[in-house]
This record gives C-alpha cells, sequence and structure tokens, in this order.
C-alpha cells in the first residue's frame, strides 16, 4: 500500500477570513509535518455556524483506495471557553461532519476523522469520488464572545491506497502515444518480391534505399518497419508493406493539448520519450480556460495548466485545451474578479463614486468567466434613469512601480448598451505627476482621459496597448466608469480586471485583498546519456503554438521568447528562439556561435507552425553540418558549422529556458526526432 495527500486547491464558499495568503486554500494547504500554524491559515468566528468549504486537488490513479482520513489543525485565537470546530467532507451537497470539538486554548492542536468508506455509498472510495469531494470546516460560539474565533492552518486528506504498477503506468503512457504517432499519415512502401519475403528475420525494422526516391542519396537508408505480408499460394507473388518509423522513433513528444478538459493526470495528452522524464515547475498557482467548461479554474503549483485554445463559437468537437507556458507576472489589481463576493466594494477596497446608477457585486452572474469555485460573482454597473452624471468605481493605488515597468490593461467585460455612448470606460493614472494614459495616442497626457471598451453583448476579453509607465518610478491609480448620458437603466458588467507588469497580456491572474504573482513556468525533459531528449548531431523539433505578443511587444522584453532551449555550458548550446525580428536556431559549439535564421514580423492571436533541423557530418539530404529553421512550413537562411556541441546532461527546457524566459502562451505539438525530415515534410506538416 502506498499513502499520499490532498490538499486543498480551490475556494468553494464561506466567510472565514484569510491571514498570510491571497485565498482561503492556500491558507490551509500545509504539507503533512510542516504546518505553518500562525504564518497562514484561515480564521472563522461566529454566534451560529458559520461554514467555510474548500475543493482538493485530484487523486492520482489507484487500483484501490482502502482508507481516507481528514486531517485539521487549529487552536483558539482568544482562548475563550465557548467556541467550537466542527469538520469533514461535502459530497454532492451533504456534508458528513467529525462532531463539534471545544477549542479553548491557543495552542494548535491536531484532529483527524477516520473514513474508511465512502460515507455517502458506503463502499470503497474510488477516484472519481476523492476528485469531487470538498473539505469543510465550521465554527460557532454560542455565547457569542467577539474575542473568541477559531484559527484552522491546514485541512487535508490522507489518502491510503494500491498505487498501479510501474509497468502499468508505463504501458498506458507508451500505448496512448503509440496510438497517436499511428494515428497519423505514415508514409508507406510497398516491395513486391519472392516468398523470401516470409522469412521470420524481416518482421522488424529494416533500412530502404531507393535511388529514385526524393531522398536519392545512395548513401541514406530510412528506418522502415514490415507490417504487413501478402502472399498468393498459387502464384507464390509476396508483397511486403513498410511503415516509415522515423517520426515514430522519436525522442521527445509532447502533444500538450487534450479535448479532455483539465485535469491533474491531463488525460487525452500523449508523450514519448528516448528514456527522458518530462516535468513541470510553477511556485504558484494558475488560472486557465477549461476548454469543454469554458470557465476558468484554478490550479496549484506545479500543475500543467492546459487552457482553452479556440474561440467561444467553436463547436464542442473543435474544442481543445493546448498547454500555457507563461512568464512570472503580477496582477497589481487587488480585488480583480469579485471572489470575496459582497467584500470587495468600500473603503479601502474599491471605491465607486457618482450620483447616478449603482455598482454593485452580483452573484450567479450571467455569461460566467470563472467557475463558481474561483469567484461566483462579478461586478455590475446600472445606470440611472436618466443616468445624469458618471458612475466610477476605482481600485485601490498599486504599489510602486519601477522606472520604465511595462504593463497590460486586459478587461473581461459585457453589456447591454447599443450605441456608442454606452460604452464602458477605463482610465490609467500614474501618480507621479497625475497624467493619464491615453491608448488612442499611445502616450501619457496631462489631460483626463477615457479609454472606451467595445460595446460587447457577448463576454469578451479587451487588452490596453503596451504602456511604459516612464522614466520615474511611479503608482498607479486604475479605474472603470459607466459615463453619463447613453441608454438609461443599462447594465455594463466586469468579470475580471487586470493589470499586469509585462509586455503582453498573459492568463488571468486572480486577487482579492492582495495582488498576486504568477510565478515563471518551467517544462522541461531530461536529457542523460545513453537516453538524449534531443540529438546534437542531427535532429528536426516541430511545434505548434499561438502568439500572445506580437513583434515589437517581443523586442520590448530584456530577452527574446523561447521554443526550446538546451545549453549544455557556456560554450555549447542549442537553442531556438524569436527576438522580435528573427526566428533563430543558435548552434555554439566550442565556443563558435551559428545562426539560422528567418526574418518574422509577429502578429499578437496567431497560429503558427515552427521548425529547427540540423543535419549531421554525414550529409543527410546532402547538406553537411546545416541548420535551418522554418516558419509555417517556409524555410529561412541556413547556417553551417564546422563542429558539434558537446553534450553534457543539462535538461532541455521546451518553451522556456532555465533563466525563466518564456514563450509566454500556448506552446503544444512538440516533437523531437533524430533525423532530418526533408523540406517538403516539414511544409506538409505545417499546411
Amino acid at each position: 500500500m502506498a499513502e499520499t495527500y490532498l490538499y486543498p486547491d480551490s475556494t468553494v464558499s464561506g466567510t472565514w477570513s484569510v491571514v498570510g495568503a491571497a485565498t482561503i486554500h492556500q491558507a490551509i494547504d500545509d504539507p503533512s509535518g510542516a504546518d505553518d500554524d500562525d504564518t497562514t491559515y484561515a480564521q472563522g468566528s461566529g454566534a451560529a455556524w458559520v461554514d467555510q468549504i474548500v475543493g482538493f486537488a485530484p487523486m492520482t490513479d489507484a487500483v484501490e483506495i482502502t482508507a481516507v482520513e481528514v486531517q485539521v489543525r487549529y487552536n483558539n485565537a482568544g482562548g475563550g471557553a465557548n467556541q467550537e470546530l466542527d469538520y469533514g467532507v461535502v459530497i454532492g451537497g451533504v456534508s458528513y461532519l467529525n462532531g463539534s470539538i471545544a477549542v479553548n486554548s491557543a495552542v494548535y492542536a491536531n484532529d483527524t476523522l477516520p473514513l474508511p468508506t465512502n460515507p455517502a455509498t458506503g463502499g470503497l472510495w474510488t477516484k472519481p469520488q476523492l476528485d469531487a469531494v470538498q473539505g469543510i470546516i465550521r465554527t460557532q460560539d454560542a455565547a457569542g464572545k467577539p474575542v473568541d474565533s477559531v484559527r484552522v492552518t491546514s485541512l487535508r486528506l490522507k489518502v491510503t491506497y494500491q498505487p498501479l504498477s510501474a509497468d502499468i503506468v508505463v504501458v498506458r503512457g507508451e500505448a496512448s502515444a503509440r496510438l497517436r504517432r499511428y494515428g497519423q499519415e505514415i508514409p508507406q512502401a510497398v516491395i513486391d518480391g519472392t516468398p523470401e519475403l516470409l522469412d521470420n528475420e524481416l518482421m522488424d525494422n529494416v533500412g530502404l534505399t531507393h535511388p529514385a526516391a526524393p531522398w536519392a542519396d545512395e548513401e541514406e537508408q530510412r528506418l522502415h518497419q514490415v507490417r504487413v505480408i501478402d502472399f498468393d499460394p498459387n502464384t507464390l507473388a509476396t508483397s511486403a508493406t513498410l511503415w516509415d518509423q522515423r517520426r515514430y522513433l522519436c525522442t521527445a513528444l509532447d502533444t500538450a493539448r487534450t479535448a479532455r478538459g483539465t485535469s491533474a493526470d491531463e488525460q487525452g495528452v500523449a508523450r514519448l520519450s528516448a528514456g527522458g522524464v518530462f516535468s513541470v515547475a510553477r511556485a504558484s498557482d494558475i488560472w486557465v480556460q477549461d476548454c469543454q467548461s469554458r470557465l476558468v479554474v484554478q490550479l496549484g503549483t506545479h500543475a500543467r495548466g492546459y487552457d482553452f485554445a479556440g474561440t467561444l463559437t467553436d463547436a464542442a468537437a473543435t474544442r481543445y485545451g493546448a498547454a500555457l507556458i507563461e512568464p512570472a507576472a503580477t496582477n497589481l489589481l487587488a480585488y480583480s474578479s469579485a471572489v470575496e463576493g459582497s467584500g470587495a466594494i468600500g473603503l479601502g477596497k474599491i471605491v465607486a463614486t457618482g450620483a447616478s446608477g449603482t455598482f454593485a457585486e452580483e452573484a450567479s452572474p450571467p455569461q460566467a468567466l470563472f467557475d463558481s469555485s474561483v469567484s461566483g460573482f462579478a461586478y455590475k454597473f446600472t445606470a440611472g434613469s436618466p443616468h445624469s452624471a458618471d458612475k466610477r468605481a476605482t481600485w485601490p493605488t498599486t504599489a510602486s512601480q519601477p522606472a520604465n515597468t511595462l504593463v497590460r490593461v486586459s478587461i473581461d467585460h459585457a453589456n447591454t448598451g447599443t450605441v456608442s455612448g454606452d460604452r464602458l470606460t477605463w482610465r490609467l493614472r500614474r501618480m507621479v505627476n497625475g497624467d493619464y494614459w491615453d491608448d488612442a495616442a499611445n502616450g501619457w497626457t496631462a489631460t483626463p482621459t477615457e479609454n472606451p471598451l467595445t460595446l460587447a453583448a457577448t463576454r469578451t476579453r479587451a487588452k490596453s496597448k503596451r504602456i511604459n509607465v516612464g522614466g520615474s518610478s511611479t503608482t498607479l491609480l486604475f479605474s472603470i466608469a459607466q459615463l453619463s448620458g447613453g441608454t438609461a437603466a443599462r447594465i455594463d458588467r466586469v468579470y475580471h480586471a487586470q493589470l499586469e507588469d509585462l509586455a503582453y497580456m498573459t492568463s488571468r491572474i486572480v486577487t482579492g485583498a492582495a495582488t498576486y504573482t504568477r510565478a515563471s513556468q518551467l517544462d522541461s525533459w531530461t536529457n542523460l546519456s545513453g537516453s538524449r531528449s534531443i540529438n546534437a548531431t542531427v535532429f528536426t523539433a516541430l511545434f505548434h503554438g499561438i502568439t500572445p505578443w506580437d513583434a515589437a511587444d517581443v523586442a520590448a522584453l530584456a530577452a527574446p521568447v523561447k521554443v526550446f532551449d538546451e545549453t549544455y555550458d557556456a560554450s555549447n548550446w542549442i537553442r531556438f528562439y524569436y527576438d522580435g525580428t528573427n526566428l533563430t536556431l543558435s548552434i555554439r559549439a566550442s565556443g563558435v556561435t551559428t545562426l539560422a535564421t528567418k526574418a518574422w514580423t509577429a502578429v499578437a492571436g496567431t497560429y503558427v507552425y515552427l521548425g529547427a533541423r540540423a543535419t549531421s557530418a554525414a550529409g543527410e539530404l546532402g547538406l553537411v553540418r546545416t541548420h535551418d529553421v522554418f516558419l509555417q512550413g517556409v524555410k529561412g537562411t541556413s547556417a553551417t558549422r564546422a563542429a558539434d556541441p558537446t553534450e553534457t546532461t543539462s535538461p532541455l527546457y521546451v518553451g522556456c529556458d532555465s533563466s525563466g524566459n518564456q514563450w509566454g502562451g500556448h506552446l503544444f505539438e512538440r516533437e523531437f526526432v533524430q533525423v532530418a525530415l526533408t523540406d517538403e515534410e516539414i511544409a506538409a506538416e505545417a499546411a
């Protein structure tokens, strides 16, 4: 048997307060054996029962789950005698509780609730049941003493289970990858011959040479595998059908997309390698739009986010989620998404001004952006009748930003207006000198300036131009307004507001009373001797992506955006990147760098197909130590090198480098093969 712990990864509902963290679930997700007590905790108090409900991270695959135990750690901040705590699980909306515990000490204590079977069914737990279970903590003080409150620093599930054998995991993973590979169109060769083709030893991989083929190099053989042999006993005619194995025998394959929705076990994603181990590292939560529900969900640290890579009008059959790999960024705005319910508006929070109309949180808004576990509310402007004065919502002033910081505004919104005067507007003011950002003019001005959003009956996400805060450090003041005039009683909704310290718009970063920083994500394959994820001598690397930036955005960054990076040491590397001017494959061997390039003026929101290829000293395709880049299947300017990089065991980073310079958006169908595909083959895949 094995044991694992499931920690809170979402806040479902409740009114407990949070200390030391951005959300309730982050405050009580301490690892087993490493409780941080008063550093982060949730705190509840009330004369009647006050509930707080959280969701847990998904359970790993298991043959059988034999026991579940709920663990909680708590104290009484006031040390009074009347405070009570109860806890347990919620299944299908029904609470299964431990029973009330008297909490009268400021010293932290532990308690456990054994659940050997599912209390809702009476049978053994299953993975889908555990994936859906929620945790509940609740408190009351019948005496109503305001000094008393319960603090909970950790809530988790301890699960005892029989794991899948390593063989099962490997077979299932490889089978899914093999099925995907064989589901693609594979070049075939048919050989007619004599009954000698029936030799059993031919039922294996063989090399084929054909001087009339497009790859008509007499020195080159292509690896094939015999898949079918036809034999006519009457005529003794025999033929063998062979499949080209070059694309199948890849060193690293990661489809990095799924149509199955967001899941911790990444259902529907195929990976195949020559022995390399894939990993994701990100020391923060991430919010992605699930490809099936279309709602934004929250994932915990190191979880890989598969973000909806389509449009809101896509049919279900065309929906898919693609892996996001983004750099670090902070949403400088607190109270971004009404996650507090009714607690985001007021003194020291979002301040509403203006004599006409109303500004309030709205529960269960139409066209919801977020899964209810993230936020069940939106901000709602309702115009007056008539709407005789501006109604403005002003967010708290940001922290001071260093000189020349680049920022972007993005706003998820919808409205019922129909004329130009019905549009919502936004303002951004730098407080160092009081200037306003004019998005149309792409600059700062002393004149108060409103930047209008489009009319959008269907929820949409608007973004500003790239904004440089200027040559001095400054705080920023952001507001959204429903201007006077226009259609009476019109409604405008704001689902999420983001002011991020980055040159381009990225995924949503949800904040409560405090701002939040999404950490950079690193995707990597191990690259050990004997199980190389990339062959330093000869390779083809192929990728699909969606650009979140344009050429000018990338040029404004401190470093280029990376497609992949294999840096062996300071004198040897293979790097594939875009610097705002050229798509570049840089190969450095023994301190000498050569660059293959393709000019590219990138446009944000474009689906792109990228390729990189290097041949060896053997002269594959008639090219000796030549490397090339491909954009949408079109080859750029080649480069030749005198030597190949000296390999070490440094990891292969995909969509990033070790320093946190990411691609920045969706990057998927990632493939490394240790052969040089032809120009025509690369172009055909792009088509």
